[in-house]
């Protein structure tokens, strides 16, 4: 298989590519945690969210329901009063006079719009949340999958590693092209039957369904190297497709959630007063009536800003589910990174066979894996994935000597 002159350069690219695959588990395995991290803390502060919507609408429908068919001293005289002031009115009305409120009627008007409006926007906070809140839990449902195409690729790492260990203890002397041919239909038969999922299988087949296991020299050995690297970078192209397209769906969630949060103070905090014309009504707030400087009723003030409390609360949870998204975004270009990584090895496999063969193999080789490694550390845009590649590659050029 391989003369002396490309003996202890094809030991070298052996021993290159075995650190090359353990440092790249290393990265996934990383990422993996992250990724559970995230989507456990995201789906906790859901659970949170549901928790209490579901405790402030029972409340609020009892509390209603507690006002109209049994209210306690205070509010059973508040309630008669306002009720009393709207009959006045309505007479007033069928009688065809106009009837003159003073301030405290408006504010006791005011006060019971305000509690019934604020209790109904809770109910229907927590009935309208209902969709996002299952859109997001379903969107980050993926994770399972997601999480076992990462294992699959890093356990394919790890066998591909065993599998140059054993060319490597075969002495480069003695090897055979029937030795790469029977060590790649081994690895390609462990991979295969590690898939678990349809999408895994397509990819897997792309590159080794009806295919003829390549047996000829250090083109077999250069054939089995870019053809597993590139199978799995296209395997870790669509886990970063899926994490990209579930973190948007999630993140469109989230944003669904924020709008109804503000839909609903809006229409709890809205009220519709005579204009200065006199006949015609204009939208303003609640907010704005209650500048009017009267006391307000006890019956209700303790209600008052029940439903801005828990809209900040929600608010502070969308704000912590936003940051969450925000790391499964950057886990999305970690395994981006990574993919990229497969890629650019994969052209330096292609080049292999006649490299081997020539003069000087072991400085070119080793001058095309500088390069490789400069490229890797300028796309590496964390200070952990650096520290991972500098963990197995000490002699990297750094950033600052890569000009």
């Amino acid at each position: 298989m391989q003369n002396k002159r490309g003996s202890s350069s094809l030991l070298d690219v052996m021993e290159f590519y075995i650190k090359f695959a353990r440092m790249t588990g290393k990265q996934l395995d990383s990422v993996k945690v992250n990724m559970e991290k995230a989507v456990i803390s995201v789906m906790d502060t859901v659970t949170v969210v549901n928790q209490l919507l579901d405790k402030a609408s029972a409340e609020s429908e009892a509390e209603l329901l507690s006002t109209h068919l049994n209210p306690d001293k205070d509010r059973s005289k508040a309630m008669n009063d306002i009720q009393s002031s709207i009959d006045d009115i309505f007479a007033a009305a069928q009688a065809k006079m106009v009837i003159e409120t003073d301030a405290e009627d408006d504010m006791k008007n005011r006060l019971g719009g305000k509690f019934a409006k604020e209790k109904e926007s809770i109910y229907f906070l927590a009935k309208q949340t209902i969709d996002p809140l299952v859109a997001l839990m379903g969107s980050l449902s993926i994770e399972d999958v997601v999480g076992q195409r990462l294992t699959n690729v890093g356990e394919g790492l790890r066998e591909f590693t065993v599998c140059l260990s054993k060319l490597i203890n075969m002495k480069v002397e003695g090897l055979t092209p029937e030795h790469v041919h029977d060590l790649e239909h081994e690895l390609k038969t462990w991979t295969h039957a590690r898939l678990t999922s349809t999408g895994e299988v397509e990819v897997f087949n792309q590159f080794y369904k009806d295919i003829k296991l390549t047996d000829q020299g250090n083109g077999g050995f250069s054939v089995f190297i870019t053809r597993y690297l590139s199978m799995l970078a296209m395997q870790l192209n669509e886990v970063r497709r899926q994490v990209s397209d579930s973190v948007a769906t999630a993140t469109d969630s989230v944003m669904a959630m924020n709008m109804l949060l503000d839909y609903n103070k809006s229409r709890a905090n809205s009220a519709l007063v005579k204009g200065k014309s006199g006949d015609s009504f204009v939208a303003t707030s609640m907010q704005e009536l209650d500048k009017v400087k009267v006391v307000e009723s006890a019956a209700f003030k303790s209600n008052a800003d029940n439903l801005s409390d828990i809209c900040n609360t929600i608010g502070q949870s969308i704000m912590d589910m936003m940051g969450e998204l925000s790391i499964e975004d950057v886990i999305a270009q970690r395994i981006e990174h990574i993919v990229h990584s497969f890629e650019n090895l994969s052209k330096i496999s292609a080049l292999l066979a006649g490299l081997l063969a020539e003069e000087g193999a072991e400085e070119k080789f080793e001058s095309l894996a500088t390069d490789f490694l400069r490229v890797l550390v300028k796309s590496y845009t964390m200070e952990s994935e650096k520290a991972v590649l500098f963990a197995y590659f000490p002699k990297t050029p750094k950033l600052a000597k890569a000009g």
